[in-house]
């Protein structure tokens, strides 16, 4: 089944500025060796990660399908387009594949003399892959800090 990218719908950019805006990323194989439908399907996961986001304040237009933009603004934001595009391209990469591994409690694996060890991250961001979308999202999202 073919994917439709919509704007407003299930995407905030199209694959076209996605495919431009991750064009500059310096380590950017990956999104390049997908396929235009794989490309899409890896946006509209980024999209949907978005909107399990605890952000502030309220949607722009209580039937709007995503939760951005926010009732501040008049669009969404360049910041929200790049985390997406930021989230799609973590979502393609081989780390995405170590981060369900680490999830479905997989702590060491060895092959020949090779190991490999994951801790399970306390750090991850908010349910984000990509720490550049998380730092563009900051000030969107709603942080509660616990004291250790």
């Amino acid at each position: 089944m073919a994917i439709t990218l919509e704007v407003g719908v299930n995407t905030y950019v199209t694959l076209e500025e996605a495919n431009s805006i991750l064009e500059a990323i310096f380590d950017n194989a990956e999104w390049a060796a997908l396929t235009d439908e794989q490309k899409k399907v890896c946006l509209v996961n980024a999209a949907n990660k978005f909107n399990l986001l605890t952000v502030k304040g309220s949607k722009l237009d209580t039937e709007q399908a995503l939760i951005f933009p926010r009732s501040l603004e008049t669009s969404t934001s360049d910041k929200v387009k790049m985390a997406q595009c930021y989230e799609a391209l973590e979502i393609c990469r081989y780390n995405y594949k170590r981060e369900r591994e680490m999830n479905s409690g997989i702590v060491s694996r060895s092959m020949d003399n090779v190991s490999v060890s994951y801790a399970k991250q306390s750090n991850r961001q908010r349910g984000l892959y990509s720490k550049e979308s998380f730092d563009l999202l900051r000030g969107y999202l709603i942080l509660i800090y616990t004291r250790c």
